[in-house]
């Protein structure tokens, strides 16, 4: 973990000579992360929807054989290599969690008294947002996936579980965003924009 940490802040570093602009910095830092993992995202929203699939098919069996268990253990023997595959996705996830935690480290230890060009409003970077501006941005993130989702899927009975979803999403961006120094307020809107901007193009023109 302290490797990886060690690179990221030499990268940013390096990039603040570069840009001039520890806001900036910070977004490029995460942007090239985020590029770096995009490869394992992908993969694991493709294992995560074989899961499913074969989650669906497990479930179908079982009803469909739920008064003979000779003929369901048969059955169900037949999908287990495939379910067990489908838990990549897990192991996706897994490998890019150190990474992230270590950017977000990086990030939360910059010790500097700059602002930056991204929030004139705010003189220094480790202090918070004032007007709340950055919070509410960040909410509005953090919601939009589920709105696409919505959108694009157009439910038909689940309306209710979707504001339900709309409210949490809402409730937790805000507790952990409104008090948060500006950098790493930064960071998080960044990894939202850049996460939300992933699933629009994965839904969009890679599923299929």
């Amino acid at each position: 973990m302290s490797i990886i940490l060690n690179s990221f802040k030499w990268i940013l570093d390096n990039l603040v000579l570069v840009v001039g602009d520890y806001g900036i910095a910070i977004v490029c830092l995460t942007l090239i992360v985020r590029m770096f993992l995009l490869p394992f995202s992908i993969k694991q929203k493709k294992d995560l929807v074989k899961q499913q699939e074969v989650t669906n098919k497990i479930n179908s069996i079982k009803e469909k054989y739920k008064n003979n268990s000779k003929a369901l253990e048969g059955e169900l023997a037949k999908y287990q290599g495939e379910y067990l595959k489908s838990f990549g996705g897990c192991l996706v996830l897994i490998i890019q969690a150190p990474i992230m935690m270590s950017l977000y480290g990086v990030i939360r230890s910059i010790a500097t008294n700059e602002g930056t060009v991204l929030v004139p409003w705010v003189s220094n970077i480790s202090l918070s947002d004032p007007y709340f501006i950055l919070p509410i941005i960040y909410m509005i993130f953090m919601v939009l996936p589920t709105i696409f989702d919505y959108l694009y899927n157009k439910p038909k009975s689940n309306e209710s579980n979707i504001k339900t979803m709309l409210i949490m999403n809402l409730i937790f961006a805000l507790l952990i965003s409104i008090k948060l120094p500006v950098g790493l307020a930064i960071y998080l809107i960044t990894f939202a924009a850049f996460s939300f901007g992933e699933n629009l193009v994965y839904k969009v023109f890679l599923k299929n």
